[in-house]
């Protein structure tokens, strides 16, 4: 088979029935399938290097449940004590009323950092502070989205052990109230989730009162949970201190927003968009081949192709004889 029959085969416009196949049909159809595969190598290289698109929906804060453990409870990001007088940690989740003390420097475990929502405030995270001379006793990571591709792209500035680090600054939590804002980013299929965590401060002011906290006249036990007698022993002076002692309380949101990336290059919607392509090039090809037909393939259905041919009025290597009854044209007919 010649390379001019071999493209008339491929023309997808004519028939039999409405007339035989022909070159610039075959070549109008590779022409479209080309572009096809074009669109799809841009959209994939564009698709791969820019942020994928993102779906936003508010989700309620999860409340307590009395039948749910507090380790699956929302945990606040990374966080450690940088008061120079150290830091006296009062959880909120699970009911857990134990009162533990961080040195400056020293982290809160995972368990300490579980929250969920409740409207009253009482209980909420608290840490109690005995330096009279900052505003600030916790530092935390946080985590910056630079890129909603999948795997998800992310920098964390990690949280400051003392106040010695200036640039960049670590984030802080200033005394008083303050809403601690969660932003979940999740993969379309669930593969990937990273959150990023924020603090809005509601009041400067510290809300303790020398009675209203959870360590005052309590057991005062370490990270590790060993009783620290001379930290418990301070803590029997909470009404003495009202004045100079301070609280951090920490308050949850009551909703989260969940940002969805959803991945342009999943094989449904890289199918969906060739066959979407795909219809519009055999749209505009129907077009083109139209007019080429209106042009130059005569509408008189009783003329004879053959003796078009015959009278080399039409080349045979622009047709391909499709006629029902009569077969293909020989190339020994094309001679006569």
């Amino acid at each position: 088979m010649s390379i001019k029959r071999l493209i008339a085969s491929l023309d997808p416009y004519s028939s039999s029935s409405s007339g035989p196949r022909t070159i610039p049909g075959g070549v109008i159809a590779i022409f479209a399938y080309i572009l096809v595969v074009v669109n799809l190598i841009i959209y994939i290289y564009t698709a791969s290097r820019r942020s994928y698109p993102t779906e936003l929906t508010l989700d309620p804060f999860p409340t307590r449940v009395e039948d749910l453990n507090y380790k699956d409870y929302p945990k606040m990001p990374p966080m450690n004590c940088i008061a120079s007088d150290g830091c006296f940690i009062s959880p909120q989740a699970g009911g857990d009323k134990t009162c533990y003390y961080l040195q400056q420097g020293e982290a809160l475990t995972e368990d300490m950092r579980s929250i969920f929502y409740d409207s009253d405030p009482v209980g909420f995270f608290q840490v109690l502070s005995t330096d009279m001379n900052s505003n600030f006793a916790l530092s935390y990571d946080f985590t910056k989205i630079t890129k909603t591709t999948k795997p998800l792209e992310t920098e964390t500035l990690k949280a400051g052990v003392d106040f010695g680090q200036q640039v960049p600054q670590p984030y802080k939590v200033y005394r008083g109230v303050s809403v601690f804002n969660r932003v979940r980013y999740e993969q379309e299929d669930g593969s990937d989730a990273v959150e990023s965590w924020l603090t809005t401060m509601t009041t400067g002011k510290s809300q303790f009162t020398g009675s209203n906290n959870n360590c005052c006249n309590s057991e005062v036990k370490s990270v590790d949970g060993v009783t620290l007698q001379d930290k418990t022993q301070q803590m029997t002076k909470c009404l003495n201190n009202k004045d100079s002692w301070w609280t951090t309380t920490i308050q949850p949101p009551a909703s989260y927003s969940t940002i969805t990336v959803v991945d342009p290059l999943a094989p449904v919607v890289v199918f969906a968009l060739i066959g979407g392509w795909l219809s519009i090039m055999a749209t505009i090809g129907f077009l083109f081949f139209g007019a080429y037909k209106l042009c130059f393939i005569p509408v008189d259905q009783n003329i004879d192709i053959s003796d078009m041919v015959e009278n080399k009025k039409i080349k045979y290597t622009d047709v391909e004889m499709v006629q029902a009854g009569e077969g293909v044209l020989s190339e020994s007919d094309e001679q006569k």
